[in-house]
């Protein structure tokens, strides 16, 4: 669990940036499983065994490789050389995950259309390698499928949802730590200032003076001797 959570409105529309993003991701993998099943270069295999690795690329080097996207995209929207006319849109993306209060369309907009972008540049990049692979994930691919041959409705069953539900729940994880907009807590603030408090009451000296006044409070013969003057007085 998450702490200190987000307001609801705050976390459907991180869940909505994920989603969008994650879709975008599935029609990018099923592309490439038609593409590179229809190589003709290795064994024919059939569009699901692909559909594993295609989607096994995505996840282990799309998701860094994503995410490594989005930084430099971020830091490029930062800049103070942006182009004006693109000025509103790049200071929406940044800090990602601040959607404005109240929650603004065109930020949200923005920064979801941004990480999508991402994620379609990095799966094209994970197509790219998988074609250069082809030939061993081809072999990989004709195994795949005799494992499940006679058995197409539970080898979809494998693909299209127990595959995904394993692999996307870290997947998911990783990349909302990222993706969302997390505020520094106050009391990490007043952290940061009590050290510097303490040991300036600490160590400042006393009206009283001396060596002995740094470390304890004035004696009591003091107090005494002073009330008896009162007395005589």
């Amino acid at each position: 669990m998450e702490h200190p959570k987000r307001p609801l409105r705050i976390w459907s529309l991180d869940v909505g940036k994920q989603g969008t993003g994650m879709m975008a991701a599935h029609l990018c993998g099923m592309g490439a499983a038609i593409l590179l099943a229809h190589i003709p270069f290795h064994q024919r295999s059939s569009e699901c065994a692909w559909y594993v690795f295609t989607f096994l690329f995505d996840t282990c080097i799309g998701t860094g490789l994503s995410l490594a996207l989005h930084w430099a995209a971020l830091w490029a929207a930062a800049r103070p050389s942006a182009p004006p006319a693109l000025s509103p849109l790049l200071r929406a993306l940044t800090p990602c995950g601040d959607y404005g209060e109240p929650a603004s369309a065109l930020r949200w907009v923005s920064q979801t259309l941004e990480w999508v972008f991402c994620v379609v540049l990095a799966r094209g990049v994970c197509l790219g390698l998988a074609a250069a692979f082809s030939p061993l994930l081809g072999r990989l691919a004709v195994h795949l499928d005799a494992a499940f041959e006679g058995r197409p409705r539970l080898f979809l069953v494998f693909v299209m949802l127990i595959c995904p539900l394993l692999v996307n729940t870290a997947q998911v994880l990783i990349q909302d730590a990222y993706l969302r907009w997390t505020a520094a807590p106050e009391s990490d603030m007043d952290a940061e200032t009590e050290p510097l408090q303490g040991r300036k009451h600490r160590f400042s000296p006393s009206p009283g003076g001396g060596r002995g006044s740094d470390t304890g409070p004035p004696s009591s013969t003091h107090s005494q001797s002073s009330e008896v003057q009162l007395m005589v007085i």
